[in-house]
């Protein structure tokens, strides 16, 4: 016995087994709380050189209700028809120095992986929800991406910047989804007001960009799932993702692809994020179903225009959700590499990770080396050793990262398995989306959740 997690019926201790299960690090080491205390808890200024002061620029964030780590902030101007965006990224690295007990930590974690009523976090809490975190009025160092995007949503010129900022609001995607979709007045401010209509203007420039060149917007139902503190299923409904969460995820796909491209077109060294394109087998057996189904598909081989095309055929349609399905177990698995591979999802030559070192090994990995290039100290790494480096760390963190999403789901069952107990005698109608030798997986209509039965 190596553990005692406690009485089967004691809160959370369910969780805590499949979080065991996975090997997953949930308490930091005495070495690493240690290293923590002497952080730094307030930015002090006196100690800031050579970096750009942007705290004059209108800077916000916008996150979930519940988000406790600001690890992304951004500003917008007009420029004549162009846009000037700015992505403001926490400057973890300038905490978290190589090969302190913090870094090895964070990397053999690789990633935080979120789990309903408890997060395990890369970084101990006084970096990730403290003097990392891109809290409101509160000076922090970042590092800045300032892109110039034309009209037509191309990248005609960029810089980074070691930067200090200060934002000037927390925001939340259900007041900018009310703002941006329901056209309701949530906010009394009017350049913040001016702010976010520039924001939106560019996000669909950005949008229709990537759809014209055939990127996968797959329509999943995603479940919203409810739990106390206790680990009680309180209510399971579906997640809406409005435009505010589009808008940010349509900024930080840019920003990665501009960081990814810096490095490629250098042809130095670096982590990237690639999405090899399906195998041909998966492909054949993808048609031939979608030609059961009733839709002609001809071509020999699928681009991912096609795919995308395939998802605007069947939109709305009663096989949608089973056609989405179908496609995801179609592709491969995207996965970190030190070498540039195009990502087929997003139909882009070059990306990587940059904007999310909070919670994410590689950006960090990422943002040491922008800062070599920002102070000019490229040409004194040894790309050789570097790059042996790199496939090494490629490896792991696509390791700690599929084992993260493998606990993440397997909590997810466990919720559902727990919500559903309630229902136990009831009749509900739903879709059989999968068969395998352990069971059936159904999506039930009246819940709206994908739910397992065997």
């Amino acid at each position: 016995v190596i553990e005692v997690l406690g009485n089967k019926d004691e809160a959370n201790v369910d969780l805590m087994s499949i979080v065991k299960s996975h090997g997953l690090r949930e308490n930091f080491s005495k070495k690493v709380k240690k290293e923590a205390v002497f952080i730094e808890k307030d930015l002090d200024l006196s100690k800031v050189k050579n970096r750009e002061d942007f705290r004059d620029l209108f800077t916000v964030t916008i996150d979930g209700r519940d988000s406790k780590d600001f690890d992304d902030a951004i500003s917008i101007e007009k420029d004549n028809g162009d846009y000037i965006l700015y992505v403001h990224i926490a400057d973890v690295s300038h905490y978290v120095k190589e090969k302190s007990e913090i870094d090895k930590e964070a990397y053999k974690r690789g990633n935080s992986t979120y789990l309903y009523n408890l997060v395990i976090p890369m970084l101990p809490e006084e970096l990730s929800n403290g003097i990392c975190s891109l809290n409101p009025d509160k000076n922090r160092l970042s590092l800045s991406l300032k892109m110039k995007i034309n009209d037509m949503g191309k990248v005609v010129d960029y810089k980074i910047y070691k930067a200090i900022i200060s934002s000037n609001y927390r925001l939340i995607y259900d007041d900018v989804n009310d703002y941006i979709d329901g056209n309701k007045k949530v906010y009394d401010d009017e350049v913040l007001l001016e702010k976010l209509d520039l924001f939106n203007e560019l996000y669909k420039i950005l949008k229709k960009k990537r759809e014209k060149r055939g990127s996968i917007d797959f329509n999943f139902t995603e479940s919203q799932i409810d739990v106390n503190s206790q680990g009680e299923v309180l209510n399971i409904s579906l997640f809406e993702r409005g435009s505010a969460n589009k808008m940010i995820e349509e900024f930080m796909l840019i920003s990665n692809e501009t960081i990814a491209s810096l490095f490629a077109f250098m042809d130095f060294p670096s982590i990237y994020r690639i999405h090899e394109k399906p195998k041909e087998e998966k492909v054949e057996s993808f048609k031939n179903i979608l030609n059961t189904l009733g839709y002609n598909i001809k071509e020999k081989e699928l681009h991912p225009k096609d795919f995308q095309d395939i998802l605007k055929q069947i939109s709305g349609k009663d096989d949608e959700s089973l056609i989405n399905m179908l496609m995801l177990r179609t592709m491969r698995k995207a996965k970190y590499t030190n070498y540039t591979d195009m990502h087929f999802g997003l139909a882009t030559k070059y990306y990587t990770h940059f904007t999310a070192p909070i919670r994410r090994y590689p950006d960090l990995i990422v943002h040491r080396l922008v800062k070599d290039f920002v102070d000019n100290k490229l040409e004194n790494i040894n790309q050789t050793s570097l790059e042996n480096k790199l496939s090494k760390f490629a490896e792991h963190l696509s390791i700690t990262e599929r084992n993260s999403e493998e606990c993440e789901r397997d909590v997810e069952d466990l919720y559902k398995c727990k919500y559903m107990k309630k229902f136990i005698g009831e009749k509900f109608e739903g879709i059989i989306s999968s068969i395998t030798d352990f069971g059936i997986f159904v999506e039930s209509i009246r819940l709206s959740s994908s739910l397992i039965s065997s």
